[in-house]
């Protein structure tokens, strides 16, 4: 899946920031965190958790080649005013309201870690990997 809004809190409309990504394919929803002064797309060991800096979600879906040279709209991942919505990346018969998760390494889903997690569950649809 991805990590779209589920809601936002007061309303507003979030703000978009135009920052400058890496070399990749990028697509809505994709979960990003900096690497070498652009954004990169979380990865296995890059930006799964809380001590690798702040994240975005990207609001564009595109191939770069011309890293750092062209700017896309995100939106930052820590706004407590919106709710994102994604899926389990494997079954998870622990998963609760209130623990906080990683990101998983395709940076579209959580990956049933609590470890340095960041992203709250504040309610959810199952247990099954997928929901």
């Amino acid at each position: 899946m991805a990590f779209l809004i589920h809601t936002v809190k007061d309303g507003h409309v979030p703000p978009f920031e135009f920052l400058p990504v890496g070399d990749g394919t990028y697509a809505v929803g994709d979960a990003l965190v900096f690497v070498s002064n652009a954004l990169a797309k979380v990865s296995t060991g890059v930006g799964q958790d809380t001590e690798e800096g702040a994240h975005y979600i990207s609001m564009f879906a595109a191939t770069e080649a011309t890293s750092g040279l062209t700017k896309y709209p995100v939106v930052k991942a820590a706004d407590d005013n919106i709710v994102w919505e994604t899926t389990l990346s494997a079954p998870d018969p622990d998963i609760a309201a209130g623990l906080k998760y990683c990101i998983y390494t395709d940076g579209a889903q959580h990956d049933g870690s609590t470890t340095k997690g960041f992203l709250e569950v504040i309610d959810f649809d199952g247990k099954a990997g997928g929901r």
